[in-house]
């Protein structure tokens, strides 16, 4: 519910506003929804577990997620969670986190990128270290704490990121002597080349005239 409620009108107004959510947030992990489930032949239910505010907060829900996935083992039911894989609400994940900046994804400016349009959400970098281990972590625990069967990502996909970290990343990854031949036609004796670790990321105005691998470069595409 605090999710609705955060993103307000930049979501549905249905679930931002409905004066009928706090009765459903009750509801939604009673017996009786269970049952009529059950009823229609569910073998599988998928239920809330983070959407991005921070551990800290959402572990407060983890005692009402143990006894509905208890009452659904019962019946025969298996739970699986959802994980929100690309949003940090930074002004409580903020809180917890005291480096949360370096575990986001930037643009090409350098600022922070955000998740959609939301000033008020940010994206992570997924090749921060710090990032994956609190991910694994957390669902780790869960999954002690809780006893789901099972975890579903959402919005698991990776868009561009221009952080140092992945720069260079992607510098080595360039580095590769059968990329490079395949991508640009150069030769080197040894296994990487020199040149790419001094690659800057081109200016807009090159951008647009660009090809070859300054133009894979930009859009991070495979060559």
């Amino acid at each position: 519910m605090r999710h609705y409620h955060r993103i307000g009108k930049s979501g549905s107004p249905l679930f931002g506003k409905g004066a009928w959510l706090p009765d459903w947030e009750r509801r939604k992990f009673g017996t009786e929804m269970i049952d009529e489930a059950q009823k229609h032949g569910a073998t599988d239910l998928i239920t809330e577990f983070y959407k991005g505010f921070g551990r800290k907060i959402e572990e407060e829900q983890w005692p009402r997620l143990t006894e509905f996935v208890g009452r659904c083992h019962e019946r025969g039911i298996k739970v699986w969670v959802y994980t929100q894989m690309c949003s940090l609400y930074y002004e409580t994940f903020g809180a917890e986190v005291e480096d949360w900046e370096s575990w986001t994804a930037k643009n090409r400016d350098g600022s922070t990128r955000n998740f959609g349009k939301a000033y008020f959400r940010c994206a992570p970098c997924l090749n921060s270290p710090g990032y994956a281990a609190y991910m694994t972590n957390l669902i780790t625990d869960g999954a002690a704490a809780i006893g789901f069967d099972g975890v579903h990502l959402d919005n698991a996909y990776y868009e561009h990121c221009w952080c140092p970290r992945c720069a260079d990343l992607f510098r080595k990854y360039l580095a590769s002597a059968a990329i490079l031949k395949r991508s640009s036609g150069f030769r080197f004796r040894g296994m990487s080349s020199p040149l790419l670790f001094h690659q800057r990321v081109p200016r807009d105005s090159i951008r647009s005239r660009s090809s070859g691998s300054t133009s894979a470069w930009m859009s991070g595409s495979d060559f």
